[in-house]
């Protein structure tokens, strides 16, 4: 079932997804807490893509299963992004739950440099190819 999106929901997606990249580059931060806000910015920014297709991802497992979905529409076009993205969504979880202090400086500004460019690339392709949702 497809379930419209709004140019409203895209502007407040990415208001987030902005959100998200600017506070993981907050100076003082920890490495955790940075690669946390890099991850939901990518999150965000695959849900962009995801709900501009007028699907919906949610419960048990969805990020997994956003990230999956990432990897599957526009011809594939963000396989590899989505390969990185469930590795950091495990590297996440482990962080989140289980080990305080298991992200790296390193794997954090990658991160965040790797959602910026998801969100940059999402933003042009909605411009191109679904200009009706562009905030």
């Amino acid at each position: 079932m497809s379930i419209p999106p709004s140019v409203i929901e895209i502007r407040r997606l990415m208001g987030v997804a902005r959100r998200e990249l600017a506070d993981a580059a907050l100076e003082g931060l920890s490495p955790d807490g940075s690669f946390e806000h890099a991850y939901v910015a990518a999150l965000t920014a695959a849900t962009i893509l995801i709900r501009a297709h007028g699907e919906r991802i949610h419960g048990v497992e969805h990020h997994r299963l956003t990230f999956v979905r990432l990897g599957e529409l526009v011809g594939g076009r963000w396989a590899k992004a989505a390969g990185y993205l469930q590795h950091c969504r495990v590297r996440r979880n482990t962080s989140m739950y289980d080990l305080a202090g298991s992200v790296s400086a390193a794997e954090a500004q990658d991160l965040r440099l790797q959602a910026e460019q998801l969100l940059t690339e999402v933003g042009n392709w909605l411009r191109s190819e679904r200009p009706a949702l562009v905030p």
